[in-house]
């Protein structure tokens, strides 16, 4: 099989080209974002377009895709493969969109499963094709590329390439500072290189076995500081403090915080971690981001590149829902983007 099918198409987001388009276009030009420069990391949601597709046109409208030949690193959580240890790399060549397919940068996927076995490896073609957190934003990259001028038909446009790449839980002896390593090379190539982080923030809830909760600002930072759990409240009374939809956005503003300063602090020390620190903010709170490890990957990215200049952009929040009783669940989705001036 040489083509990826786009099997979420007609159920997560609609099949009719000319409806999605309209959309996503839409949102596109709702955000009311320019392009910032050097952002070359966006973070943004992977759920049905209905609910995240507004906050995650956010990220796709600050990315900075130059003027030439353009490479796209997708960067996505597992929901149905199990795997350990490794990065898995699409084995597709091309991969089906409603708006129009999308090429895989073929030589790249060769080249770091090839050179580097102990960290790549090929997808199987039915976790592919399963799997929805990178499938996601293949609609919505494609619908920014042709806002912006590129994917003409006539040839005309500077040529795009993907590399989807699936990335493992992380376990004790997965250090992702060896895959931030590798992907640091990709940034230094002639070729502009860009990194879509796949992620939903908190899913909060009975069903995804996370009901914690913080009453307010002082609480939180307690957790943070390690001097405190945070509470749970299956085991705990209904909350007197703030509602809960609240907790779980200043839980998802902290993880954003830590991101922040994690950069931040890489920047003016380089012996400073920010994948340390993002580590840090998951066990102390062990809250539900789907895609802290792809996070995490990218994060790792930022000491291997010498002398860069690092900026975090947070740029819209959203829930799926406003939580008022733990009988209740929601699912949060962050857009945001990371600068790396070279």
């Amino acid at each position: 099989m040489s083509v990826r099918t786009a099997t979420h198409a007609g159920s997560w987001y609609s099949a009719n080209p000319s409806a999605l388009l309209h959309q996503l276009t839409g949102w596109l030009k709702a955000a009311k974002q320019d392009p910032i420069p050097n952002s070359r990391i966006i973070v943004c949601p992977h759920a049905g377009y209905t609910y995240c597709g507004a906050t995650m046109a956010h990220s796709y409208a600050s990315l900075d895709m130059g003027d030439g030949p353009l490479r796209v690193v997708m960067l996505g959580p597992s929901h149905h493969v199990y795997f350990k240890d490794k990065v898995l790399l699409s084995g597709f060549k091309q991969l089906e969109t409603p708006l129009g397919p999308l090429d895989v940068d073929t030589q790249t996927v060769n080249r770091l499963t090839k050179d580097y076995p102990h960290l790549f490896d090929l997808l199987p073609p039915e976790g592919d094709e399963a799997e929805h957190s990178l499938e996601m934003q293949m609609p919505m990259l494609r619908a920014t590329l042709q806002l912006r001028g590129f994917c003409k038909p006539d040839g005309s446009s500077p040529p795009v390439t993907v590399v989807p790449m699936m990335v493992a839980p992380r376990f004790d002896e997965w250090d992702l500072r060896d895959v931030g390593e590798v992907l640091a090379l990709l940034c230094t190539e002639p070729i502009h290189t860009v990194f879509i982080v796949s992620s939903d923030f908190c899913h909060w809830g009975s069903r995804f076995d996370y009901t914690a909760y913080v009453p307010d600002n002082v609480s939180l930072k307690e957790v943070l500081q390690g001097s405190k759990r945070i509470v749970n409240l299956r085991k705990e009374p209904e909350p007197a403090g703030q509602p809960i939809s609240e907790s779980i956005s200043m839980l998802d503003h902290a993880a954003m915080d830590a991101v922040t300063q994690g950069v931040k602090d890489a920047y003016e020390d380089q012996d400073n971690d920010a994948l340390a620190q993002w580590e840090r903010y998951i066990d102390r709170t062990h809250n539900t981001v789907c895609g802290r490890d792809p996070l995490g990957a990218a994060l790792a990215i930022l000491p291997c590149l010498d002398a860069a200049k690092f900026a975090v952009h947070w740029l819209d929040y959203s829930q799926s829902s406003a939580v008022k009783s733990v009988r209740e669940s929601s699912v949060s989705y962050a857009a945001g983007c990371i600068t790396i001036e070279q």
